[in-house]
């Protein structure tokens, strides 16, 4: 079924456990996709606060929790201020990230423009989890409606998953 008026032609959906390889896989998924990507990191933060209701605030409220990254959008119209221009254009990255601090990122802009995919990723949260079906009744609203939707789950061998993990517990208690 063609959908008229859609914001972005793919929509991916990505489901992983943390420490499980989500971040390498959608990097190569943004870097090998043609045309323009959006990727908004962990919008159910870890499956805690208000989710599903404040999911999408990473795009649309500031500050936001995680980040976001974009690539094949103009930069000079995703962010505003002169000295983020003047590096871009030096270094001519082709994908580049915004942060919570930066409040020069035009958000709406990014939210509003047509792209060939976005892609968002939930962490600690199953596939079939209840709370997705008013999730997705709410989206098109927050991100307009979606020519294709795909959903990704990312698995991972467990003993890697929980060596990983471990480290991870360990790093954190170290710091």
């Amino acid at each position: 079924m063609k959908i008229k008026n859609y914001r972005q032609n793919k929509e991916i959906r990505v489901f992983g456990i943390r420490r499980s390889g989500n971040h390498a896989i959608i990097s190569w998924l943004i870097e090998n996709y043609p045309g323009s990507v959006v990727f908004v990191n962990n919008i159910n933060h870890h499956n805690q606060g208000n989710f599903p209701a404040s999911s999408f605030d990473v795009y649309i409220n500031r500050p936001f929790v995680d980040r976001i990254i974009v690539k094949g959008l103009p930069y000079w119209r995703c962010k505003n201020k002169l000295t983020g221009l003047i590096k871009y254009l030096i270094t001519r990255p082709s994908t580049f990230t915004f942060v919570s601090s930066d409040n020069s990122v035009n958000l709406n802009y990014i939210r509003q423009a047509k792209k060939d995919a976005l892609i968002y990723s939930f962490e600690d949260i199953p596939p079939n989890d209840s709370r997705l079906n008013l999730f997705d009744r709410e989206l098109p609203q927050y991100i307009g409606n979606s020519q294709n939707k795909i959903k990704l789950l990312i698995l991972r061998d467990s003993f890697n998953l929980l060596a990983s993990l471990l480290k991870s517990k360990k790093n954190e208690e170290k710091r």
